[in-house]
């Protein structure tokens, strides 16, 4: 399972772009509207040092901006630690392939 989160705020076109990516690729996540709540907003510049948006959250690995690619890689990366999806490296490398 993985586990994302993309912090947003309600005016950005390219965190609308990541959110509507990961709903394609059926990839759940949590969404933190740093617009709406400062103390998120504040821990977000404390932790990755940017005050941009969208910066999302894959399994423990950061990815600033609209980048596809390094979304899809931190989910293989996972599916490949913990197979995740169907159980062995070939579907997980089938899953990546398929979002392109």
């Amino acid at each position: 399972m993985n586990d994302i989160t993309v912090y947003t705020t309600s005016t950005c076109p390219y965190c609308l772009m990541v959110k509507g990516f990961l709903n394609k690729q059926g990839l759940p996540y949590n969404e933190v509207n740093v617009q709406l709540d400062q103390n998120a907003a504040r821990r977000l510049v404390e932790t990755t040092g940017q005050m941009g948006v969208p910066q999302t959250n894959v399994n423990g690995q950061w990815v600033i901006g609209y980048d596809p690619t390094r979304i899809m890689m931190n989910v293989m990366h996972n599916c490949s630690q913990t197979k995740s999806i169907g159980g062995n490296p070939l579907q997980c490398s089938l899953f990546f392939l398929e979002y392109r």
